[in-house]
């Protein structure tokens, strides 16, 4: 079952980042000495402040907090002094903490990755480049290999909380080279971004032929893999049947067809690689978007057009085999789009 990803706008929402602060930190983990059933404080109050929760249906099962730059400061900074590196940076910092997982999700393919991805787009939406923080000791080798965070000194108490901190940097245009594209969403956007993302493990299915689904998707993360609505859904098929397999990759968009003409999808799209991560708009959101923006319809037009041409032009596609070796090269996830398959892109 796919985790819903979302950035915790609700009265509802938020008390439960707060018991799960409490759950994994207190009750799973006997890290702090506290009996409080919510763990809170004046940062998750601020403007800056955006707190990502993942759900499992309706259990939420691990979150994070970013603090952007703010008047007040950052959360890190009241436990560590910052001051001599900041003056030696360029860009905007923020603090990236509070990061929970429930035990029975901490080998999750994908989950942190995708957390701290979220973090990383909102980052450098608002020109952030800098990560200022203090974390648990242990989690720091993890980190130093995914995101290159580098210790500022030997551990520390924190007397607020009466645990060991380290303080770290990681700065986003330095990121491990063999993860820096994990950590970067597709560059072109067409739509405002959504709330909502969801993840998937490999073999997932993602949307069933004929669903009524009424959902557009971007993949921010991985390979979707195409397959006919009377493909079997519960497994991959051989692996001669998954290679010939149209598949899509990072910044490609499906759903778009069902949520013009409101039927159901002609394909059955499902993970083919370890994890996906999509952002998703509902149909409303989606067609608004198309109304409010002539550009946006004119880039849908445009689409539309290739996809007629893909259909009636041998010469213009691309064979599966081609397409699912070239979907692991650079060129084609940074292609424009009039470079991929149309009939693929809206789906």
């Amino acid at each position: 079952m796919s985790l819903q990803l979302k950035v915790a706008r609700s009265t509802w929402e938020k008390e439960q980042v707060y018991q799960l602060r409490s759950k994994v930190f207190i009750e799973e983990e006997r890290r702090f000495d506290l009996s409080n059933k919510h763990i809170f404080d004046r940062f998750d109050s601020f403007a800056e402040t955006s707190n990502f929760l993942a759900f499992d249906g309706d259990t939420p099962v691990a979150g994070i907090r970013l603090v952007l730059d703010n008047p007040v400061g950052l959360p890190a900074e009241e436990a560590f002094d910052f001051g001599p590196l900041r003056r030696s940076l360029h860009g905007g910092c923020a603090t990236v903490g509070w990061f929970c997982i429930s035990r029975r999700f901490r080998r999750h393919p994908g989950l942190v990755v995708s957390l701290i991805q979220m973090c990383f787009r909102k980052m450098r939406q608002h020109g952030a480049r800098h990560v200022l923080a203090v974390m648990h000791p242990p989690a720091l080798p993890l980190l130093a290999r995914l995101i290159g965070a580098r210790p500022l000194g030997p551990e520390i108490m924190d007397h607020a909380l009466g645990v060991g901190i380290i303080p770290v940097h990681v700065d986003l245009e330095d990121l491990p080279d063999s993860n820096r594209k994990r950590f970067s969403d597709p560059d072109k956007h067409l739509f405002d971004d959504s709330a909502e993302r969801r993840l998937f493990r490999k073999d997932e299915t993602i949307v069933a032929g004929g669903d009524e689904d009424a959902h557009v998707y971007q993949i921010m993360r991985g390979v979707v893999r195409v397959q006919g609505r009377s493909e079997p859904m519960d497994k991959a098929g051989s692996k001669e049947q998954a290679a010939d397999a149209m598949q899509l990759g990072p910044g490609q968009l499906f759903g778009v067809l069902s949520a013009l003409d409101g039927r159901g999808m002609a394909s059955t799209l499902v993970a083919h690689s370890e994890d996906v991560d999509v952002m998703v708009w509902p149909r409303q959101s989606f067609i608004d978007q198309m109304y409010a923006s002539p550009e946006r319809m004119m880039w849908l037009c445009r689409i539309m057009s290739q996809r007629v041409r893909c259909t009636y032009d041998p010469m213009f596609g691309m064979p599966a085999a081609a397409l699912s070796k070239a979907l692991t090269a650079p060129v084609l996830i940074d292609a424009p789009v009039e470079h991929r398959r149309p009939m693929e892109v809206l789906l």
